[in-house]
């Protein structure tokens, strides 16, 4: 009876260890939030891998997929995803963002 409980506090403890330790390896999205570029164009990524893309002409929504470190793929509804999926290199680096030779700057 004494093995039994002990065996089933070591489990415990093990797996409470395991849970810690795969709490840390979750990598953290730093696109999610709002980019403005100089010319007026916003990109929002949400958590759930949808995005929109707007301006004063136009708007668009999306989904997106990190690929690896530097790379992106979007792919855009309606007619502007005629094209079908793109995949974009992409460089964040605190509040700023460069994506496919574009600047945009972190507001939320």
């Amino acid at each position: 009876m004494q093995k039994t409980i002990f065996r089933l506090r070591f489990l415990l403890v093990v797996f409470i260890l395991i849970m810690i330790a795969l709490t840390g390896c979750g990598t953290k999205n730093n696109l999610i939030g709002v980019w403005e570029s100089e010319q007026g164009e916003s990109i929002e990524f949400f958590k759930d891998g949808s995005l929109v893309i707007s301006s004063s002409f136009f708007s668009v929504s999306g989904t997106y997929s990190i690929l690896d470190k530097n790379r992106i793929r979007l792919t855009l509804d309606g007619l502007w995803g005629i094209a079908g999926s793109q995949v974009i290199e992409y460089e964040v680096s605190g509040k700023r963002l460069l994506l496919g030779g574009e600047t945009y700057k972190k507001v939320r």
